[in-house]
């Protein structure tokens, strides 16, 4: 197992051979620089015969995880004088290890993954043989939903869930179990609403068949876990009753899951409203493994002015310290919460051009929906990728700023403002996470 920040160390020595080998290393199939390799003197061995040896050195990244987050390094050796078409006459010899990239610290890293990014056009899909989970500790399928006519659990994509490829995204991301991952399956999310999810806690035999449907689904596709992404108990749908009823269906899932020792998470909005209608902090901390605190979606084009997407802190009191602060009052431990990361932005359209790009345009009025990006296509919303991408390829175009109050990024095109969390928020939050909370991504 590899820890990422530590230093890899190998080293690879050939056959005894004329003339002498060379070797070559290799991390995931691409070749080394040659700067981290160090090439020692050859060995000399019987009958003008030398054998060849070379060592690697490089700091491990997660950015070196290859397929299911492993690392494979790899050494091959050759006799430079024959060409490569003939082999047969050369002394080739290949060696490759492997291990999983491990993060180094302690914190739990959650890690959502979207499976309807898999339908994205061009260079906006995103499938699990995308997927590069050398950050994460967990990770979470996302999502699967309620059947209302009979309470159970069940696939929202059965073709891509179950069958695609003769094997389905569960089983494939089941598998990652044996890199050391917890991978949990998340129910519910936006569109899956509130309704169904109300009705189904409102009745004890209701709650009684979901959760014996859900233990069914686990153990068959071998799940570590469940993730509770209800949006949200008292709203959208839902009733009064709903906060009582969520502790009752989380003591019950906590009770049946415990023979089985299955995870059980669940993701809560962060606005306080939603907190104080929905959720009963103290007793739902008592079942839940961990919390996961949706802490973004704080503002958007409904508002009709520019603000922050994830803001650390506001004005207006709807922040990320705001939040956590307020959970952590009401009771919930600070070791089980975690903190969400949103790997989009919000967008804007502003209502006039600003006179010069270099504006910070947080608090200019815009219009009450913002633009799409290219993959998403969702009103008011882009993804970091489409963020990345953007930036990158039309630099000229695009005028970037920081917000100090607030941590946070932006980027102007003329009447086009998105906000979004770049590096630099990122570590601000990671670092508040590391030293008090766990954190998400989304």
């Amino acid at each position: 197992m590899y820890v990422v920040g530590e230093s890899l160390e190998a080293n690879c020595t050939s056959s005894a051979a004329h003339p002498v080998p060379y070797i070559t290393w290799f991390i995931n199939g691409k070749e080394v620089d040659i700067t981290l390799v160090n090439h020692y003197p050859h060995t000399h061995h019987k009958n003008s015969l030398m054998s060849a040896t070379a060592r690697l050195k490089v700091e491990v990244s997660a950015l070196h995880a290859g397929e299911n987050g492993l690392l494979e390094i790899s050494c091959r050796a050759t006799i430079p004088a024959f060409p490569m078409q003939h082999e047969q006459f050369a002394d080739i010899r290949k060696k490759a290890v492997s291990g999983l990239i491990k993060p180094k610290h302690d914190k739990v890293v959650v890690c959502y993954v979207a499976s309807w990014a898999a339908y994205r056009p061009g260079n906006g899909a995103f499938s699990l043989e995308n997927l590069r989970p050398g950050h994460c500790t967990h990770l979470i399928y996302a999502f699967a939903g309620i059947n209302a006519s009979n309470w159970t659990i069940k696939s929202l994509d059965p073709w891509a869930d179950m069958e695609k490829n003769g094997i389905g995204n569960y089983r494939k991301m089941t598998a990652l179990r044996k890199q050391g991952l917890k991978v949990s399956l998340g129910i519910g999310g936006w569109n899956e609403g509130s309704i169904n999810y109300s009705m189904m806690a409102s009745s004890s035999d209701r709650r009684k068949t979901f959760i014996a449907s859900t233990v069914e689904f686990l153990r068959t596709y071998e799940f570590d876990g469940l993730d509770l992404d209800w949006e949200f108990p008292g709203s959208r749908g839902g009733a009064l009753y709903d906060k009582q009823n969520f502790v009752s269906l989380v003591k019950e899932l906590r009770d049946t899951f415990r023979g089985h020792r299955f995870l059980l998470t669940a993701a809560i909005s962060a606005n306080k409203d939603t907190i104080d209608m929905g959720y009963d902090i103290p007793k739902i901390s008592k079942y839940l493994d961990y919390i996961h605190v949706m802490a973004y979606d704080y503002h958007g084009a409904w508002n009709k002015q520019v603000l922050p997407n994830s803001p650390l802190r506001s004005k207006d009191r709807l922040s990320v310290e705001d939040t956590i602060t307020y959970l952590l009052q009401q009771g919930a431990p600070a070791e089980k919460l975690v903190l969400g990361l949103a790997m989009y932005g919000r967008t804007f359209v502003l209502t006039t051009v600003p006179e010069t790009p270099k504006i910070n345009p947080i608090g200019l009025p815009s219009l009450d929906t913002g633009f799409k990006g290219p993959y998403t296509s969702e009103d008011g919303f882009m993804g970091f990728n489409e963020i990345c991408e953007a930036l990158v390829l039309y630099p000229q175009e695009w005028t970037t700023g920081w917000d100090n109050y607030s941590s946070t990024a932006y980027a102007i095109k003329k009447d086009h403002v998105v906000v979004y969390d770049d590096r630099k928020a990122i570590m601000i939050k990671v670092s508040l996470s590391l030293f008090l909370l766990n954190i998400t991504s989304y």
